[in-house]
């Protein structure tokens, strides 16, 4: 649970990746990385915790830095290294050869909380469990796979880059964004329900929405490989949740 929680946190901390087509400011950096450092003192505070934390903080800073020197074609690649190496981190961190484990206040709080919030009844470790595992998963498909999608969009010159960028409608790319994010988040509940058939209406439905638009052969296709992508690595990444839950 506690590698899952972590994970989550790390994926919060990079939402505000998720309109940002260029580097982060300084001010963006480090609420960036506050949002991230934060959550993390509910654990038992030991050296391979402050070590972790350190390695982060050296990672978030050094990709800042990088960030402010690339382009917006491969500012998302930096962006993709960054995260493998903070969850290559916490994944030694978390490993059974250390013993991270959250602070007994922490757990005890909780427990105190359960007296006075009925709501609060159903909460144990495996029901906790079970919700950072989906929530990990949800916050991925909703900005992870928005950077991978960009990242192969620009590589097979889907995305406009230079002048062209200058003039893209903002609103309509924001929109676009959004709809994407739903639909990934959509399909990714679907597949843990084992609902595969209703993922032909999102699909349907997204296509109904930019039906007008199709007339122009370029954007219909943009459209479809956009959609098709989306899709595609929403079930893989269910799947994989869904074994987890297993």
């Amino acid at each position: 649970m506690e590698l899952f929680y972590t994970i989550s946190v790390v994926f919060i901390s990079r939402l505000i990746f998720l309109f940002r087509d260029e580097a982060l400011s300084i001010k963006d950096a480090v609420i960036k990385a506050v949002i991230m450092i934060i959550p993390l003192l509910v654990f038992t505070i030991n050296l391979h915790l402050i070590l972790f934390l350190i390695a982060a903080l050296i990672i978030i800073t050094g990709f800042y830095f990088i960030e402010l020197k690339k382009r917006a074609a491969v500012l998302n690649v930096s962006r993709v290294i960054e995260l493998l190496l903070i969850l290559i981190a916490a994944n030694i961190l978390f490993s059974s050869s250390f013993e991270i484990t959250f602070n007994e206040n922490v757990i005890a709080s909780i427990k105190g909380f359960k007296k006075y919030f009925r709501i609060m009844e159903f909460i144990s470790i495996e029901n906790m469990e079970y919700f950072w595992i989906m929530f990990s998963g949800v916050l991925f498909v909703m900005n992870e796979l928005n950077i991978v999608i960009r990242i192969l969009f620009e590589l097979f010159g889907l995305i406009s880059n230079g002048s062209d960028e200058q003039v893209t409608d903002k609103n309509e790319l924001k929109a676009g964004r959004i709809i994407g994010i739903l639909e990934r988040v959509i399909i990714f509940i679907l597949v843990i329900a084992n609902q595969y058939g209703a993922m032909g209406l999102v699909i349907a439905a997204k296509a109904f929405a930019r039906f007008k638009a199709m007339d122009e052969k370029n954007f219909a296709e943009y459209v479809l490989i956009g959609t098709l992508l989306s899709a595609l690595l929403s079930l893989f990444s269910a799947v994989i949740i869904k074994t987890m839950l297993m």
